[in-house]
């Protein structure tokens, strides 16, 4: 069985990532290694972003809040903002997904034989 927080860092943190790699290329026009460095992971890991091999969760079609969130980190690395404050930043965008339901429903996707009445944490949520 995955735990919530294995369904988090198999797609829900890929997928923040990027978003976030996404809006550093775009907006503030960075080279892949400029943003892995910003962004403290390897210029393949962007890479590997950018050509949708990982981080490949859409969260069911990116809502406007994630785009914000995903915004707002963006903006804080450019502004070379301390690592605490950034992840303190992908931690209410964490939260928010949490709230909205979303790891419930990734886990079942991500877990063939997972069922929401044999897993506790879902089993709660879903009533």
């Amino acid at each position: 069985m995955l735990l919530h927080s294995e369904v988090e860092a198999q797609a829900v943190i890929p997928f923040l990532r990027t978003t976030v790699a996404k809006i550093l290329i775009d907006k503030y026009e960075l080279t892949q290694q400029q943003s892995a460095k910003k962004m403290g992971i390897t210029q393949a890991t962007i890479s590997n972003y950018m050509n949708r091999s990982r981080g490949n969760i859409e969260l069911y079609l990116i809502t406007n809040r994630i785009q914000t969130y995903s915004e707002q980190i963006a903006d804080a690395i450019m502004n070379e903002s301390s690592e605490i404050i950034v992840g303190e930043k992908f931690e209410v965008a964490l939260k928010f997904i949490r709230e909205q339901g979303i790891i419930y429903d990734l886990h079942q996707e991500l877990e063939n034989n997972h069922t929401i009445k044999d897993c506790p944490l879902c089993s709660s949520r879903r009533k």
